[in-house]
């Protein structure tokens, strides 16, 4: 089996869900994953988005939202005496039940840009593959990610 992490923000009470991203819940499938979970979380930490080559193409608001703020990966084993739990209710369980899960919020985002709705296009319509995104996503945001285009 193993553990499962979400990724917490304690600040605002929001979290991130590894599956929305197409990636796995235990830390290695989606730290190591490229264009998901993480690439979310680098997007709501960045504190100044636009100013350069290489930034993410969104003026999208949620885009830099998580920069200051205390945010923990909280592990579904975690028990009181971790840093990050403070009662005994487990902070990956309790994000779950209370906490809002703007997953979908920073897909829409980072589908603002073109090379990086390509590949969530990929991840979702690939080629008939397995994939975690392809039932759970919003309609919304499957008509806006759409069908993915060929490598140039």
């Amino acid at each position: 089996m193993g553990q499962y992490y979400y990724i917490v923000n304690l600040t605002k009470k929001q979290y991130l869900h590894p599956h929305h991203f197409n990636d796995g819940l235990k830390l290695l499938e989606f730290g190591d994953s490229a264009g998901g979970t993480m690439l979310g979380l680098a997007v709501l930490l960045a504190n100044s988005n636009g100013r350069g080559g290489g930034d993410l193409q969104s003026e999208n608001p949620i885009v830099g939202s998580w920069a200051g703020d205390r945010i923990v990966i909280a592990g579904d084993y975690a028990e009181k005496g971790d840093k990050g739990e403070t009662q005994k209710d487990n902070l990956y369980h309790r994000s779950a039940e209370t906490f809002e899960d703007i997953s979908y919020k920073v897909i829409e985002a980072l589908c603002d840009d073109s090379y990086i709705r390509n590949d969530f296009a990929i991840k979702v319509k690939g080629t008939g593959g397995w994939s975690l995104m392809s039932d759970s996503l919003p309609k919304k945001l499957r008509d806006k990610i759409g069908e993915p285009k060929p490598n140039d």
